[in-house]
């Protein structure tokens, strides 16, 4: 989170610390004091962050999908903080940013964002349901990182997974699984 921070000053010093242009449109994402920006910089939905209860039930981690920002696990987050979860919204590398972030980050740091986060997340509630869920790209980050952990116990292993529109592909050899049964 501090880290993100640091980011996130810089960002405001360099795009938004010089003079503003003579006409600006409120939507004008990159220039100081439109309502794009102020949204950018200043609303929750666009940075990593946390809810936490004194005794949680549980952990979960919300990962969003490509070109996105945590907003759009806003409202599955706030549910299973009311239902007793400790909640940790995390912003993928590269996002939120400026679109060009994209160009220097790849899906290996997502992978290392994710396993923090989740890493994190499971040290609040030791012991405890960790849930993930995963937007479109974040829904095959938290897979990768499920199948991950079945096979290294130093990476916090989700109990549940929910994936909404899930970036996965499935291939046409799926319409046989049903048969795998049979042998």
């Amino acid at each position: 989170l501090l880290l993100e921070q640091r980011l996130f000053d810089e960002l405001e010093r360099t795009l938004y610390g010089g003079p503003p242009p003579a006409q600006a449109s409120p939507l004008d994402r990159y220039v100081a004091g439109t309502l794009a920006a102020r949204i950018a910089l200043e609303t929750p939905g666009n940075r990593s962050r946390e809810l936490g209860h004194a005794e949680p039930k549980g952990a979960a981690v919300m990962i969003h999908g490509l070109s996105d920002a945590p907003y759009s696990l806003e409202a599955v987050g706030r549910q299973l903080h009311e239902r007793g979860f400790h909640v940790v919204w995390l912003r993928l590398p590269g996002h939120g940013t400026i679109p060009g972030a994209l160009r220097h980050v790849d899906w290996e740091d997502w992978m290392a964002a994710t396993a923090l986060a989740l890493s994190h997340a499971a040290a609040k509630a030791p012991g405890k349901p960790l849930y993930v869920a995963g937007y479109s790209t974040g829904a095959p980050l938290a897979l990768l990182h499920a199948l991950r952990a079945i096979d290294d116990r130093a990476l916090a292993m989700p109990t549940r997974l929910l994936l909404f529109s899930p970036a996965i592909g499935v291939s046409d050899f799926a319409a046989f699984t049903q048969f795998a049964a049979l042998f």
